[in-house]
C-alpha cells in the first residue's frame, strides 16, 4: 500500500541523537527491500561505524521528523579538490593536441566546464572530492575526445561532411551558408537521406527529436549543414534526438542550427560534457558513472560506441586500439596513477594485450590497469 516512509539515522554513541530524516511521500510505492538496500548503502559508504540505519513506516507529518543537528553526516561534498583546469593545464592540453583547431580551444573547454558545473551543482564534471579521481576522469574523457575528433582536428564527421563547400560549389567552405558533400557525392544526385535522422523522433513526439527529413540538394554544392545531424564536436554528437536534448541542456537551439556544435567552442565542449554526464545510451550507465562510480573505462566505451566496439569486429578493431592508445596518452599527461578497469567493454582487455604485443598502442606500455569501484 502507498504510505510515507521515513529513513532515520541514529547514533549508538553515549548520547544518542537523531541525525536526520528523509521522507518519500505516498505518490510512489516504496517497498521494504528498497529501504533495506539503501540502509546498507548508507551504512557502507557514508557513515562511520558508530551510526546505525533503520527504516520505519510511520505516517507522521513532516514536523514529526527529528530536527537536523550539527552532527548530521549523511552526504559528502561534491566540491572539487581542485578546479579542473588547474589539473589539465594549457601546456598539457597543447601537448596532447598540438594541431588542435577550431572549435577546440583550451579556453573554450575551461569555460564550458565552469558553465556546466555552475548550472549543475549536483552533477558536476571532473569534480570529485578526490584529486586522483578527478585526474582519472579527465584522462578518460580526453582519451575519447582525442579519438573521436582526430586529435581535436575534425569538427565534423568525415564521411558526412569531410568536404565542405560554399553555395556556389567552391570548396572548401569560406563564408556564408555551409554545405556538406558526403563521401561519394556527385552533383545532381538529388535529395540526401540523413542516416542520423530518426523519423520517429519529432518535435511533437515523446521522447522528442529535431524534425528532419531528406535534405534537398543545392546542385554542385551539396547539402546544407543546418539540415543534417551527423557527428560533430569533441564526442561527435549524432542523431536528431541527441541534438534536441543537448540543446535543451545548454539552452541553445541545436535543431535550428546543429552546426553550432562544429563552430562554437563553448557549445562544442558543452555537448560533449552533456553526453558524458547525462546520456546513458542503451547501456543505462553514463560515461561519468562508468568512470567515477564503477572505475571502468570499458564501460564508457560501451556507452559511446559499444554496438560496434564491445566487442570490436575486424572492421572496428583498429578503432578500438586507437581509442585505448589515446586514453593511455591522456592518462600519462594528466598524471593519473593507473588505467581504469576495462571490463565494461567486451574484448577490450584482450585487445590491450594484443596491441601491447604488436606495439600498436605504444602509449600503453608500462601502464597498469586497476579494477574495482571507486566511490565519489
Amino acid at each position: 500500500p502507498r504510505r510515507s516512509w521515513s529513513l532515520v539515522l541514529t547514533s549508538t554513541m553515549d548520547d544518542p541523537i537523531a541525525l536526520g530524516c528523509w521522507r518519500v511521500n505516498g505518490a510512489v510505492d516504496i517497498h521494504l527491500p528498497f529501504i533495506a538496500h539503501y540502509s546498507a548503502l548508507l551504512q557502507r559508504r557514508w557513515l562511520p561505524a558508530s551510526y546505525n540505519v533503520r527504516a520505519t513506516t510511520v505516517n507522521a507529518k513532516l514536523n514529526a521528523c527529528p530536527r537536523r543537528t550539527s552532527r548530521r553526516r549523511t552526504t559528502r561534498s561534491l566540491q572539487a579538490a581542485a578546479p579542473p583546469c588547474t589539473l589539465l593545464t594549457r601546456s598539457a592540453f597543447d601537448a596532447l593536441a598540438p594541431t588542435a583547431g577550431d572549435p577546440y580551444s583550451y579556453d573554450g573547454f575551461c569555460e564550458a566546464v565552469t558553465n556546466w558545473n555552475d548550472a549543475n551543482p549536483t552533477l558536476r564534471i571532473f569534480s570529485s572530492d578526490s584529486e586522483a579521481i578527478q585526474r582519472r576522469e579527465l584522462a578518460a574523457f580526453l582519451g575519447h575526445v582525442l579519438h573521436e575528433s582526430g586529435d581535436l582536428v575534425h569538427p565534423r564527421e568525415l564521411s558526412q561532411c569531410g568536404t565542405t563547400a560554399n553555395s556556389d560549389g567552391t570548396s572548401p567552405w569560406t563564408s556564408g551558408p555551409l554545405y556538406c558533400q558526403p563521401s561519394g557525392y556527385a552533383s545532381g544526385q538529388g535529395p540526401y537521406a540523413d542516416p542520423y535522422c530518426s523519423a520517429g523522433h519529432t518535435s511533437s513526439s515523446d521522447p522528442d527529436g529535431c524534425d528532419c527529413s531528406a535534405a534537398p540538394e543545392a546542385a554542385g554544392a551539396g547539402y546544407a549543414a543546418t539540415g543534417l545531424f551527423f557527428g560533430r564536436g569533441p564526442l561527435q554528437l549524432s542523431w536528431n534526438y541527441n541534438y534536441v536534448d543537448a540543446g535543451d541542456a545548454l539552452g541553445v537551439d541545436l535543431c535550428a542550427n546543429p552546426d553550432l556544435v562544429a563552430a562554437d567552442g563553448e557549445v562544442a565542449w558543452g555537448t560533449a560534457i552533456w553526453f558524458w554526464m547525462q546520456n546513458a545510451g542503451s547501456t543505462g550507465t553514463t560515461c561519468h558513472e562508468a568512470v567515477v562510480t564503477n572505475s571502468d573505462f570499458g564501460g564508457s566505451v560501451n556507452t559511446i560506441n559499444g554496438g560496434l566496439e564491445c566487442p570490436a569486429g575486424a572492421s572496428h578493431a583498429a578503432s578500438l586500439v586507437s581509442r585505448l592508445d589515446k586514453y593511455c596518452r591522456a592518462n600519462d599527461a594528466l598524471g593519473a596513477d593507473s588505467l581504469l578497469g576495462l571490463g565494461g567493454c567486451a574484448g577490450l582487455e584482450q585487445r590491450r594485450v594484443e596491441c601491447l604485443g604488436a606495439n600498436t598502442c605504444p602509449n600503453c606500455v608500462g601502464i597498469s590497469t586497476t579494477a574495482g569501484a571507486t566511490s565519489f
